[in-house]
């Protein structure tokens, strides 16, 4: 019994482990494609390729230019990963990880939420440990303003409050 129950702890890691990378965009990205800019071409032999990005442009069509990934800022989070549902990283990934298995080692009630999505990936991560888990009890929120959170001003300073409208409209998603 024991040994099945290691069995299946490993098969859950690594699962959540392949989950952390395929949200990350670890599995395909060998070399990435990034919107290429005019403003990054300096030297005056790229003077036509600039034209063609600014024209390009003007008319919605991205220019692509290849660029090798780089593990290390794909693992701090400090790109921004084109095609990948979370541009946190795996670190912060494994920390999502650790906090979520940690209230869960411990019985800390309630459910969990991701605010501030961008594409869900820490969303979909939480989920995934819930699932590998066994935890049937709780959900997992998303919040977002889809334009930023807005700060309110009382006597000329900002107070960090979310407007009126914006709490109106969380409520109403519930």
């Amino acid at each position: 019994m024991a040994r099945q129950d290691q069995s299946a702890a490993t098969a859950a890691d690594l699962y959540l482990d392949l989950l952390k990378r395929a949200l990350g965009g670890m599995l395909w990205a060998e070399e990435l494609f990034v919107p290429a800019s005019w403003s990054e071409l300096t030297d005056l032999k790229h003077r036509a390729f600039r034209e063609v990005v600014r024209l390009a442009a003007r008319r919605g069509i991205a220019v692509l230019r290849r660029r090798p990934l780089d593990v290390e800022t794909r693992e701090l989070g400090t790109d921004w990963p084109l095609l990948a549902q979370t541009m946190i990283g795996l670190r912060r990934l494994d920390n999502v990880q650790w906090c979520v298995e940690t209230a869960l080692a411990e019985g800390v009630p309630g459910d969990l939420i991701e605010t501030g999505v961008w594409r869900g990936g820490a969303t979909i991560l939480m989920r995934g440990i819930l699932e590998a888990r066994g935890d049937t009890r709780r959900r997992v929120w998303v919040a977002d303003s889809f334009a930023g959170l807005h700060v309110r001003v009382n006597d000329g300073r900002a107070d960090g409050a979310i407007p009126e409208a914006l709490g109106r409209r969380v409520r109403d998603h519930r």
